[in-house]
Formats: C-alpha cells, structure tokens, sequence
C-alpha cells in the first residue's frame, strides 16, 4: 500500500466537500492521517514545522528581523514558523548540541549547586508571614521542599517564554511608538534571537570556557544583543536612534524584576501546597 498523502473527496470529521487540505466548513485537516508519519505526529502531539521553516525563520530572525516582524503584522506568515515554536526548537537544538560537546569534550558537566530552600525565602520573607507552617516545616525539610520547588517549577515551564517576551513588550508598549499587538510581535522576534545567542554562549562555553568567560568577549555578545535589538526597533518602529538604542537596555533592566516575580510565584506555589 502507497505511503503517500491521499486527500479525500469529504472531510472526515463533518462530511463537507473537500477542496483542499483544510475543510473550509469544520477547519480541520482533511488527509489528517494520510501518511503513517501523520499518524504518528497526531499520535503523541508532535507536530513540528518542517526544517526548512525553522532554519528560514532562523536566518530572518538573526539577518532580516525587521522584515520577519512586518511580515508577521501583516499577516504574510506563509513559510514561517510561530515563535513559540522557534523558542522551543533553539532550547532543544542547544540542549541537543551542549550534550554532545560534552561528550566530544569529555569535560565534566557542571556540578548543580546545592541549595537551601530556607534560603531561598529570605528574597521574599513576605511569603514567610503568608505561609508560617510551610516556612516552619521548609526550615527541617530543605531537600523535601527544594525537590517540590524543582517540581512545581517544571509544572509552570509552559510559561518561561513569557520571561523572555514580556520585558521587551514592556520596553515597548507603554510609549505607545507601537500598538500593543505590533510590540508583543516585536519582542517575540527578538526573544528568538536572544535564545539563540544564548545558545551560542551556552556552546562556547563548553568547547573554549577561557575564552567565553573573557570580558572581551562578554562585552562582545552584549553589543551584538543591543545593537541587533535596537537596529530591529528603529526599523519598524520608525524612530530615532535615541529611543531605539534605549529600548534593549530597558529591557535589560526589567528582565530580573520579571524573573524574580516568576520564582516568587513558584516559591508560593510550592508553599500553598507543601505537604506538612
């Protein structure tokens, strides 16, 4: 039996005429399970966009993220992939490629440092007074109470991309340069392209860690980062260079007040429903 796709002549899930591969009455893919990789993608959830998307998306984002951003407000996303799929793909290929330069290496992988979650209530000793028979309890039961942290941290891990989108849409949308959609799409596209430098920086890490702990080089990747950020601004936003090079740093700026509400928000979590 052919492997190939076969569009049917009726949508399979509401039997409307079928005319193409969505079903313009139900919206859903009409040769859905027509190849055994179909069947399999629908199967456990995966579906992925195809390599070519991904790497074209890519290149946009590091050569051309003025032109990606527009064709994203406009509508013209055909051959692109969403975002939130290029966040996940950067984190899975550096992920993918910091194992395998660890193995190529045959350097040790970093040594998780241990800590106290009694500790880590003192950033935010209100909680101690909302929550006093958990803080109490965390205070003889560290490793229990770090392991139900680490556990409701991956629970919320749906929500780490908005660590990186919402400090350049707040950069962005309170001075109205931009309409709140126009921004939110910008700060995307430059997430991307922050995940993807830091994964670069992850890598070079691993295979030259003298030469990537270097200040040179530090301040190297800050004036990529600012400089790729603030050319993207001035250029859909339409601005002088005062406020679009001011744009990345005040971002940088808010990005650890983000992140310090995120664990905040964990630590309570796990406080809520520690069981003592």
């Amino acid at each position: 039996m052919s492997d190939a796709a076969t569009t049917p002549a009726t949508c399979p899930f509401c039997d409307a005429p079928a005319s193409g591969r969505f079903c313009s009455s139900c919206g859903k893919e009409v040769a859905l399970h027509g190849t055994s990789a179909a069947v399999l993608r629908d199967t456990f959830g995966l579906k992925p966009p195809p390599a070519r998307v991904l790497g074209r998306t890519a290149w946009m984002t590091i050569a051309q993220p003025a032109e990606l951003t527009r064709r994203w407000i406009e509508g013209r996303r055909q051959g692109l992939a969403t975002p939130i799929a290029m966040m996940s793909t950067v984190t899975a290929v550096t992920a993918i490629l910091g194992f395998i330069l660890l193995r190529i290496s045959g350097a040790e992988a970093p040594v998780e440092q241990k800590v106290n979650f009694a500790d880590l209530l003192t950033v935010a000793p209100f909680l101690q007074s909302s929550f006093p028979r958990a803080s109490a309890y965390a205070a003889g039961n560290s490793d229990a109470m770090l392991a139900q942290f680490k556990a409701t941290g991956s629970y919320l891990a749906a929500f780490w991309p908005a660590l990186f989108i919402l400090p350049g849409y707040l950069a962005l949308a309170p001075w109205r340069r931009l309409n709140n959609h126009n921004a939110l799409i910008l700060a995307c596209v430059e997430s991307v392209f922050l995940l993807i430098v830091t994964g670069v920086w992850s890598c070079l890490k691993l295979v030259a860690p003298g030469m990537a702990s270097a200040g040179l080089t530090s301040l190297l990747f800050w004036i990529v980062i600012c400089a790729h950020g603030a050319m993207h601004v001035r250029q859909v936003a339409n601005t002088g260079w005062g406020y679009a090079i001011s744009r990345p740093f005040i971002a940088a700026v808010i990005f650890p007040i983000v992140g310090y509400f995120f664990v905040v928000l964990i630590m309570a979590l796990t406080l809520m429903f520690a069981n003592t």
